[in-house]
């Protein structure tokens, strides 16, 4: 099997896992959504710690449910090529633009409403948007390289949106399932790394 589908195999695999409720400690804490502000600090606390190359560059950044609503902060890191943003407020991408190594970005269980400058972000393979407020998702027509999409959840998407776009992809998995019982894909803690030359270790 050659590492092409072996990368394949291994999300669709991670598409089928049923995601884990929070325990009620956690789902006890304060949910408010952090200011701008905020929201930079906690992405740049994370950079400290975060995984990185030889040559000291952040590769893999794991920032899932920290109550972000905005991510320009990630301007810090334009080396990251996984991102793991889930579970937080997220309404709009601005900041992600500046991170065009981006392969595999995990966006599911926020409220986007636009994907503006996710366009730029050409390298991408994996994406997922499951459980967003997406309406429009003609900017990902422009991802050439993805080769698995997960849109479930997205109630303002129509299936006549999805058809055009997997005629757009054709070479990519486009996953749009309309039923409201389907539970959130996630991706394996410890996702494959792509570059040999990255030492990481997951804090």
């Amino acid at each position: 099997m050659t590492n092409s589908a072996r990368g394949k195999s291994f999300h669709l695999v991670a598409i089928l896992i049923i995601a884990i409720g929070l325990p009620q400690d956690l789902q006890a804490k304060d949910k408010t959504p952090l200011s701008k502000e905020a929201s930079a600090e906690a992405i740049r606390a994370r950079l400290p710690t975060a995984d990185k190359d030889t040559e000291g560059r952040v590769r893999r950044l794991f920032i899932d449910h920290k109550r972000l609503t905005d991510l320009t902060a990630l301007q810090d890191c334009p080396h990251v090529w996984y991102l793991e943003a889930a579970y937080n407020n997220l309404t709009n991408l601005k900041g992600i633009e500046k991170c065009t190594e981006l392969v595999d970005v995990n966006l599911n269980r926020n409220q986007l409403t636009s994907l503006e400058g996710i366009e730029n972000l050409t390298e991408l393979e994996y994406l997922f948007l499951f459980g967003n407020d997406l309406k429009d998702i003609s900017l990902l027509r422009n991802l050439k390289k993805l080769k698995l999409l997960v849109l479930t959840d997205n109630h303002r998407l129509t299936a006549s949106q999805i058809t055009s776009l997997r005629k757009s992809l054709p070479e990519c998995d486009v996953v749009f399932d309309t039923n409201d019982e389907q539970q959130a894909p996630q991706q394996p803690s410890s996702p494959p790394n792509p570059n040999p030359q990255d030492a990481n270790k997951h804090a």
